[in-house]
């Protein structure tokens, strides 16, 4: 018999791309798998079709991605589903930085980058630099070796087709950003996985897909579900020119869909930041989303 996993995270605007790589690995894995977006109603998440589907599917693992804000209510459920004698697992951005908390409500918890962590949490297998640091707690420590694998839109957009009806799709080319926005945890991530001697493991977690990978996702949202427009979720998008350089050259000539992308003030100054908004302009951008950070209210 196949064993099964449910994901389940907060339901957002945009498609939950985290959770839909996780998706990828447990089908590359053989599992079935299905995703469970949680929505909010009169100020309440509604956990009770996840109680039934829980109860009806009997999951072998039941994975939470956990964003500060809906960690108590996601705890409350965790619980529930805990005493229906199913395992949890508790990963993302609360999990990485308040560990210990998560690790209350869960048989297993990823701190920091995943990938190989969940490989691990459904196969049991060993791999070098993924560690349990506590009791059911697991960190890796060589984040990119795992590939980022092609995340399962097909689950989310049967279950949710508002998200797979929406012109603007996401996808993420990059992870990583090597600056020190105080509202971010960006600096926390890079602290985490510095080596000794270096002043930032900013290097150690900055990975880029390859650019095939990300055409071939692009074209396959394209022809199945249609897209006005695509949005590179990535903190910094474009931050490795020579990689920009390939991608502008070949998005616009294989894909043809205008993007939207996010990038830091810093890398549009200069000679190299005029390089790079030209990189982007030719290869089919049409707008940029920029975060800034000043002491001034005003501003």
């Amino acid at each position: 018999m196949r064993k099964r996993v449910i994901l389940v995270m907060k339901k957002y605007v945009i498609e939950p791309l985290g959770v839909m790589h996780l998706a990828g690995i447990a089908r590359e894995l053989g599992w079935d798998v299905s995703v469970f977006l949680y929505e909010s109603i009169a100020g309440k998440f509604d956990f009770g079709p996840l109680y039934e589907e829980v109860r009806d599917s009997k999951p072998n693992l039941v994975g939470f991605s956990v964003w500060t804000g809906a960690h108590v209510q996601s705890f409350l459920a965790a619980d529930m589903i805990r005493s229906m004698g199913i395992p949890v697992a508790i990963g993302g951005p609360h999990a990485t930085y308040y560990t210990a908390d998560c690790a209350r409500h869960a048989d297993m918890v990823a701190k920091g980058e995943g990938f190989r962590i969940f490989r691990h949490m459904l196969t049991g297998e060993e791999f070098p630099g993924v560690k349990q640091i506590s009791p059911g707690v697991f960190f890796d420590s060589e984040p990119r070796a795992e590939a980022f694998p092609l995340p399962m839109r097909e689950t989310v957009y049967r279950r949710y087709p508002e998200l797979g009806a929406s012109p603007i799709k996401s996808i993420m080319c990059s992870t990583g950003c090597p600056f020190h926005c105080s509202y971010c945890n960006s600096p926390a991530l890079n602290d985490m996985y510095k080596k000794p001697g270096e002043s930032s493991g900013f290097k150690n977690v900055f990975r880029v897909r390859p650019i095939n990978d990300i055409i071939a996702e692009a074209l396959f949202v394209r022809d199945k579900w249609g897209v006005k427009m695509f949005y590179f979720q990535d903190d910094i998008f474009g931050y490795d020119m020579a990689w920009l350089q390939e991608f502008s050259r070949r998005f616009r000539k294989e894909v043809g869909v205008p993007w939207h992308c996010q990038v830091r003030l810093e890398l549009t100054r200069g000679e190299p930041g005029d390089r790079r908004l030209d990189l982007f302009r030719e290869g089919g951008c049409s707008g940029i989303t920029l975060a800034i950070e000043s002491g001034d209210a005003f501003l």
